[in-house]
């Protein structure tokens, strides 16, 4: 924790204020007005598939923001932690521990700087460290009162909105970050709702005696001056697009989001939704062209659906509409949009992402269920998605037209991960040898974010077998199934895995003949990362694939397409193949030899 610098003037404490995430969730009309739209989009095939999901623990969500390269998005909980999600790795980066009540975030406009509001301060973190700066002792904590929001001022300066302890003003203050004093204090005798900053500009929605109005101020010299008032339908949540054209204002009953033109404050055109369903965020994408929106959908007392629209700003045209088919336990509570247009969509204990899909296709298609493109890899371009990097114990790699997973010790498992998750998915399927000494090999499926529990298929070729693990870290290596097979080709000869979804069981194949089917719901669906394994029974154990193949539950036969650019790995000790060996089989009643239950 850096130093403390005590403000000098007003004190108004802060008290726990829930944040909202501004990206963009639209409209949702009658019944009939949302079947024309969803026609209307369909008709071109548009729409969201599961790209990813990263099982973690987010608990009571507060707030949340995304860098301002979307790289990376910010979300607190309730009471104490501020967790980082690397939306380039889909992966959590860090979990900030250092506030009380965390509620209001800012990113300074290079990135480098978090602004956080919390029980005692406003503190700034160090990005590239995630360490804290410095804390400014602002508002006074002994004062109640609360932070309704942070904008970007001049050089050095922050614009901050609280409302007053009775409740009857708010304010906006600057605040010199360089000395920590405020330099400026803006007394409102209505309410202030929102701000945002562009440009030497700072644009606040207010409303005062039944009335709401956009106010504009100059802030070039450090704090606002020369006001601009625009009168308007009703108040809201502000945010900009990246190029300054468009000014968004979500209301608060959550059911309308404003679009302005930044320049002029003209109204431009308005995205409702229809009572009872409201938006949970909304926000644009990086290029500034399109309005993103995850809203609930109210369908009845005990539904949780939600669905994303996504709109052409400059038109207002519905380019996609889709609405998630997983009724999840818990709803979503808030989401992100990264630089690829993905939508993340954030729930107590998971992050899922999605993927826009454009299908064009000449005849009607069934709602919800689009392929995000079979993937076919033959790692002749190092650039697919598979991680390279060399550990030291063992080198991940492209090498002559195949990737290769390379053991230098004896007794060492390693996986490596695009990042496909299979979610009822159709295919997982890869092609591989033992090139050099002794070794198993295989497929990773069903894995969590954190590697901590997940399932592999695996073959020994110098032995003609085959296994089914299931990894946990609390209690390591367990065998869920093996078998022996003479389809599975001995010595460095080339083999074929793949494991196939068919009417809720899961097929698991060597050289297209099946080896068992497994039914148990607790295997067939599970939603994780696949991925490729390779063992080592010596040292210098060389394991290459010349394959990977993956099919979404809804897509076609398997094509060419491009590859997404996340990559991970995991490295172990090897499972005591030779101890399963010893252990004696059961026959269920399949007649399969999968007697290792769990």
């Amino acid at each position: 924790m850096g130093p403390t610098i005590s403000r000098k003037t007003i004190h108004i404490a802060v008290v726990l204020a829930v944040t909202l995430i501004s990206f963009a969730f639209f409209t949702s009309q009658s019944v009939a007005q949302r079947n024309h739209e969803m026609t209307t989009a369909n008709r071109f095939g548009s729409a969201y598939v599961l790209h990813t999901q990263l099982d973690h623990w987010f608990g009571q969500f507060g707030a949340a923001l995304p860098s301002s390269d979307l790289s990376r998005l910010y979300l607190t909980n309730w009471f104490d932690a501020i967790k980082v999600v690397n939306m380039e790795q889909i992966a959590i980066e860090a979990t900030l521990t250092d506030f009380s009540f965390p509620a209001k975030l800012l990113t300074s406009e290079d990135d480098s700087f978090l602004y956080v509001s919390h029980q005692g301060g406003i503190s700034a973190v160090d990005t590239a460290t995630w360490t804290t700066v410095v804390t400014y002792d602002y508002p006074d904590p002994s004062t109640p009162g609360s932070v309704l929001g942070m904008a970007h001022g001049a050089t050095n300066q922050l614009h901050i909105a609280l409302s007053s302890s009775a409740g009857i003003f708010d304010y906006i203050d600057t605040l010199d970050t360089a000395t920590g004093e405020i330099t400026d204090t803006l007394i409102f005798t209505g309410s202030v709702i929102s701000l945002v900053s562009y440009d030497e500009l700072l644009y606040v929605s207010y409303f005062e005696n039944g009335n709401a109005w956009l106010l504009r101020y100059d802030i070039s010299a450090g704090k606002p001056l020369s006001v601009t008032a625009v009168a308007v339908t009703a108040i809201g949540r502000l945010s900009t697009t990246s190029d300054g054209e468009t000014l968004l204002s979500r209301t608060l009953d959550d059911r309308t989001i404003y679009q302005y033109d930044l320049p002029s404050l003209n109204f431009v055109r308005a995205y409702s939704l229809t009572s009872p369903d409201n938006f949970i965020w909304h926000g644009t994408t990086l290029d500034s062209q399109q309005l993103l929106g995850l809203y609930r959908q109210h369908h009845g007392e005990f539904s949780r659906r939600w669905a994303i629209r996504n709109y052409d700003l400059s038109t207002g045209e519905l380019l996609r509409d889709f609405a998630d088919p997983l009724n999840l336990v818990d709803p979503p509570l808030g989401g992100h949009v990264d630089v690829d247009q993905r939508v993340a969509v954030v729930y107590t204990d998971r992050l899922r992402l999605f993927v826009p899909a454009d299908h064009h296709v000449a005849l009607p298609a069934v709602f919800h269920n689009y392929c995000a493109g079979p993937f076919i890899d033959n790692f002749t371009n190092p650039d697919s998605g598979w991680p390279i990097w060399d550990t030291g114990s063992v080198i991940y790699r492209y090498l002559d037209g195949e990737y290769n997973i390379y053991h230098r010790n004896a007794q060492r498992w390693a996986a490596a991960s695009r990042g496909d998750v299979w979610n009822q998915s159709k295919l997982l399927q890869a092609s591989g040898r033992v090139a050099r000494n002794e070794g198993l090999w295989g497929l990773l499926f069903a894995a969590n974010s954190d590697w901590s529990d997940f399932y592999t298929f695996e073959i020994v070729p110098s032995t003609q077998q085959w296994f089914i693990m299931h990894f946990t870290s609390s209690n390591g290596w367990q065998p869920y199934a093996q078998g022996s097979s003479s389809a599975i080709q001995p010595g460095s000869n080339l083999n074929t895995l793949s494991i196939s979804q068919d009417l809720g069981s899961l097929r698991f194949s060597a050289n297209n003949t099946l080896l068992i089917i497994i039914s148990q719901s607790s295997v067939v669906n599970r939603v994780g990362l696949v991925g490729l394994t390779a063992g080592s029974f010596t040292n210098d154990v060389d394991i290459r694939y010349n394959q990977y193949v993956f099919a979404d539950q809804f897509c076609p036969s398997p094509s060419i397409s491009s590859a997404n650019s996340f990559a991970n790995l995991l490295e172990l000790e090897r499972p005591e193949i030779d101890v399963l060996l010893a252990r004696p089989y059961q026959i269920n009643s399949d007649g399969w030899r999968s007697g290792f239950s769990e």
